[in-house]
């Protein structure tokens, strides 16, 4: 995938995905399953770069929650690593901290939560929950891109 950040195209690739957590529990409350929607996702999102190996990993972790009952699930942690050509063009610094860019940010959360909508749609096969729609992350409100 190319970005431009200033005329200049980037470069992103995906180097690795890994699954470093997925817990499903047995559900113990009952609850109309009828209800839509069935479950509630809660996601998060944290980064770790290295200048020098052109790197970041978007660490997301999701939380499928019974609306219901309020319980949970399902949780799911994947760290999903790209190589970044000119990884520092998209770094600045900002209040003597560094900050990257959020056209970065998005493309790079992005392509995690698809991956991740795979992983979930895999690991949900045979559960009660296994054709409960993972919904669209709006990361246009987490990373605005002016």
């Amino acid at each position: 995938m190319n970005l431009m950040k200033n005329n200049k195209k980037i470069t992103i690739r995906i180097l690795n995905i890994k699954v470093q957590k997925f817990n499903q529990s047995e559900i113990t409350l009952d609850f109309n399953r009828e209800k839509t929607p069935l479950v509630e996702f809660q996601t998060n999102f944290s980064f770790k770069y290295s200048i020098e190996t052109e790197q970041i990993m978007c660490i997301t972790n999701i939380k499928v929650i019974i609306i219901e009952t309020k319980e949970m699930f399902a949780e799911l942690d994947v760290h999903t690593e790209f190589a970044i050509k000119s990884l520092s063009d998209f770094i600045t610094m900002v209040d003597g901290k560094e900050k990257i860019d959020n056209v970065l940010l998005f493309n790079v959360c992005s392509v995690s939560v698809s991956t991740i909508r795979g992983i979930l749609f895999e690991k949900l096969k045979g559960s009660e929950l296994q054709n409960e729609i993972y919904p669209l992350v709006d990361l246009s409100s987490l990373f605005p891109i002016q």
